[in-house]
């Protein structure tokens, strides 16, 4: 929902005719002395000003329309996101708003609230992180992956935000874009090792909320009911 497509509808890509620096996103192995172009960052900055502090996260930014949206667990410094509740909130913007009534400004408008809430929420939960945990503060290297590492946008607010935040001694490091792809590949190749080593899904499970992943935390993947485990052949 957050990679390049939201990315690209929300920022526009600038007139190819027109005069400006070469330059793209943090790139493989890079870190955050890597940036888009100075124009990118300049239209970055005309609408995301990163919040100084956990107080000022609590008032969402001006949109210049009837609607804001605003941040995830403002009163808390719990540990823990809720994307959904963001989704939720601009969907019903949306909704609210017949079709024909939001022209192609508002709606680009409402791409960049959109990330701009996800994103802060995220980096503020970091920031939060790096606060309250000692074990953490002389982390110096922050490894962003998966689709949504694509996003240059979500780059740009977490380094505005942890170097306004007293963390910006911290590399920003994502992988090449070719490689921040969605996580439908990895599950499907998780899928293919767990079926070579014998373990089958019953006809009658259902999709749960939470799927731990860590072997440690109650078995991990096979923690959960439905598996039926066939014989391979093969020593374990």
């Amino acid at each position: 929902m957050y990679g390049r497509l939201l990315e690209a509808f929300a920022f526009p890509p600038p007139d190819p005719t027109s005069d400006s620096d070469s330059g793209s996103g943090t790139s493989s192995g890079t870190s955050s002395g890597s940036s888009p172009s100075s124009s990118v960052t300049a239209t970055y900055d005309a609408v995301f000003t990163p919040p100084a502090s956990r107080a000022a996260e609590m008032t969402p930014p001006p949109t210049g329309y009837s609607w804001d949206v605003p941040l995830p667990f403002r009163q808390s410094r719990r540990l823990a996101f809720s994307f959904s509740s963001i989704y939720t909130h601009v969907h019903n913007i949306a909704t609210a708003a017949e079709a024909s009534s939001m022209d192609i400004p508002e709606r680009r408008a409402l791409a960049q609230h959109t990330m701009m809430a996800a994103f802060t929420h995220l980096a503020g939960r970091l920031c939060v992180a790096l606060e309250d945990r000692p074990e953490l503060q002389s982390a110096r290297t922050l490894v962003v992956a998966g689709g949504v590492a694509s996003n240059k946008f979500l780059l740009h607010v977490l380094r505005r935000t942890l170097a306004v935040r007293g963390f910006g001694n911290i590399d920003i490091v994502a992988p090449p874009v070719e490689l921040c792809t969605d996580n439908a590949a990895m599950i499907a190749w998780t899928g293919m090792e767990m079926f070579q080593a014998g373990y089958e899904s019953e006809l009658s499970i259902t999709g749960i909320g939470k799927w731990p992943m860590d072997p440690e935390q109650g078995q991990g993947i096979l923690g959960v009911d439905g598996w039926v485990k066939r014989d391979t052949g093969l020593s374990e």
